[in-house]
């Protein structure tokens, strides 16, 4: 039942980080939009995953999500012409990657306001999937990261409050097996939290 949770978790968050910007097929991009910033204190959010009733604290991420990473760097990782990058809503950036690509990178922060479908609560959704094989740990980036190739997304804990999660939205034309690809960028992102 929880793998079932996990997939509906992240199929959610990939679907709700493209429906309102670029599907990645060279369509114009979304403009960006205005973001209410939440105050910089901590926040304690229920998340769905990991242990019953768990709660995490989170540091909510002020400012853009696509400051956290340049087009440069995610074509540098990517090894992919960047054609544009937008906010598709206040807590998500997607990175066009073209036509020929036919997929785009998305990174999403966690502003601490809680729900199903927030980095924090991804976070601990593959937490859940390390029982079964679905996630691995990655050493040495943040506080803790967790990989899980079926969603083609790392989540990050910087091991200070904030959470993102960065991954592949559309086909498999190009980036089948983005690991190394969504670690990099997680330690370019990381460098600016």
């Amino acid at each position: 039942m929880r793998p079932l949770v996990v997939l509906a978790l992240s199929v959610a968050l990939i679907l709700g980080a493209t429906s309102c910007g670029d599907s990645g097929t060279g369509g114009q991009s979304a403009e960006s939009s205005a973001a209410t910033t939440p105050t910089p204190s901590s926040q304690t959010s229920p998340t769905s995953g990991g242990s019953e009733g768990a709660e995490v604290s989170v540091i909510p991420i002020e400012g853009s999500p696509c400051d956290l990473l340049t087009p440069d760097e995610v074509a540098a990782a990517t090894g992919l012409t960047v054609v544009s990058a937008a906010e598709s809503s206040p807590d998500t950036c997607v990175y066009d990657l073209g036509d020929d690509a036919g997929v785009d990178i998305f990174i999403d922060v966690d502003r601490g306001e809680g729900g199903m479908f927030v980095p924090s609560a991804i976070f601990s959704s593959y937490e859940e999937l390390l029982a079964t094989g679905e996630a691995e740990k990655v050493p040495g980036l943040g506080g803790e990261a967790l990989y899980t190739a079926g969603f083609r997304a790392i989540a990050v804990d910087d091991g200070r409050g904030h959470f993102i999660v960065i991954g592949v939205n559309g086909g498999y034309q190009a980036l089948t097996e983005p690991a190394d690809s969504l670690i990099q960028m997680a330690g370019d992102a990381l460098a600016r939290l």
